[in-house]
């Protein structure tokens, strides 16, 4: 009887380690591309001392292994209007302590959760560089993190943005 419950056991683990499953940062298995993100611009050219309008979407699948989120902005050169209309600088970071709340559920790769972000250049004469949004789902045991960019240049009196791929990390 202990032998064939050690066998069973030993061919469950051996399938789960088998299942399409990433690991976390602190070495557990969880699935695949829980924390979801995306970002887009409906404009890739704009004058300095415009704004650039940049709607976020925030997601999950339904899986609730992370209770907690932490969304990042990282904008060199860049002044960030808010969703509530306060102004940062070149950083903002925002923590979802509700990110098990249905809105940020996102069945079959579909953000429902959106808001829009105004970034208007600040720096000073010809440059380049990378607009980065990273949303982190957070738990005790490790995170999973998803970050889009866009790749700008400034000219003259124009800005350009490229989207980036997005990227992943567990």
């Amino acid at each position: 009887m202990k032998i064939r419950f050690f066998a069973i056991i030993l061919s469950t683990l051996l399938c789960l380690s088998a299942c399409g499953g990433s690991k976390s940062s602190t070495g557990g298995v969880h699935p695949p591309d829980v924390v979801r993100i995306s970002a887009e611009s409906k404009v890739t050219e704009a004058k300095i001392g415009e704004p650039l309008e940049i709607q976020v979407g925030l997601g999950r699948t339904e899986a609730t292994l992370f209770p907690t989120a932490r969304f990042q902005i990282d904008a060199a050169n860049f002044a960030i209007l808010l969703p509530d209309g306060s102004r940062v600088e070149e950083e903002y970071v925002l923590e979802i302590p509700d990110y098990l709340d249905e809105k940020y559920i996102a069945p079959n790769d579909k953000i429902n959760f959106f808001e829009t972000y105004r970034l208007i250049f600040i720096g000073e004469g010809d440059c380049e560089g990378y607009i980065f949004f990273t949303f982190t789902g957070l738990t005790l045991g490790g995170s999973e993190l998803r970050r889009v960019w866009f790749y700008y240049t400034v000219s003259e009196e124009t800005i350009r943005l490229t989207k980036g791929n997005q990227e992943k990390s567990s």
